[in-house]
């Protein structure tokens, strides 16, 4: 979810967004998938969003990453190899096995921190790129 709101709600170049976790499952929670079209996003395109494993994000990403930030869903994250970078937890349950309404409590509390992380990276350059 929060690759996909980054995506449709950034309006600036620099910063990519990439989603991927330490056990990821073989496809998208149906759940997510419901709440995202709420807000038109197309999770069923599998070629843009697709559950990825931390290890698949190549070494030229991961060597110039800005921020880091993670979901949390109470998930250790295996410490990546990069130097003075803050890591933020954003601690939100993990979606799986919670109803449809739970769901969108996630979904709408991602969106709002996803607003937040725009605007905290480009309003140190005086950029509006929401």
């Amino acid at each position: 979810m929060a690759e996909a709101f980054f995506k449709k709600i950034n309006r600036c170049e620099g910063h990519v967004a990439i989603s991927a976790g330490t056990k990821p499952d073989k496809k998208i929670e149906e759940n997510i998938i419901k709440v995202m079209s709420e807000k038109n996003i197309d999770m069923l395109d599998d070629k843009k969003y697709y559950p990825k494993i931390i290890d698949e994000i190549p070494k030229d990403i991961i060597d110039n990453v800005t921020y880091v930030y993670t979901m949390g869903c109470g998930v250790k994250c295996p410490t990546l190899s990069i130097k003075d970078i803050n890591v933020t937890d954003l601690g939100f349950d993990d979606v799986k096995g919670k109803s449809l309404d739970e769901v969108r409590l996630i979904r709408d509390k991602v969106r709002s921190s996803i607003i937040d992380i725009i605007k905290k990276i480009y309003l140190k350059g005086g950029k509006r790129c929401i």
